[in-house]
């Protein structure tokens, strides 16, 4: 990973990520955060880069959690909605973590936005 603070990094690049809280609970015992990102630059790595350096790695991220992360046994980065400037293209699917869903994994605690067709106006506020 290459962020302008690394000594070893050398022509960083810009890269821009929107972030809003949806949900705070627990996963697997250990506080977390149910957030949506918009990216706004596409830089490989971008969103796992990004939680990490703020200090909240994403739940299952091996690499960026300095392997510490060893569970569950994939990262929980899921694209909620694609939306691509060619053909109109806008394809958007369900939220898959939710207590029914991860049988009781994820308990939220705090309802902070919605999941749902209009969270995306949650970006509008945005310049």
């Amino acid at each position: 990973m290459c962020t302008i603070d690394k000594v070893c990094c050398t022509g960083p690049r810009d890269a821009h990520t929107r972030l809003v809280v949806l949900e705070r609970g627990v996963f697997m015992s250990y506080p977390a955060t149910k957030v949506l990102l918009q990216l706004i630059t596409g830089r490989r790595h971008q969103i796992r880069v990004h939680c990490s350096t703020i200090g909240h790695t994403i739940v299952g991220d091996y690499t960026y959690s300095g392997r510490k992360d060893i569970s569950p046994s994939r990262t929980f980065l899921h694209s909620y909605r694609l939306e691509l400037g060619v053909d109109g293209i806008n394809v958007q699917t369900f939220d898959p973590f939710t207590k029914a869903k991860l049988n009781g994994l994820w308990i939220p605690v705090e309802y902070i936005n919605g999941a749902g067709d209009d969270c995306f106006r949650l970006f509008d506020n945005y310049s």
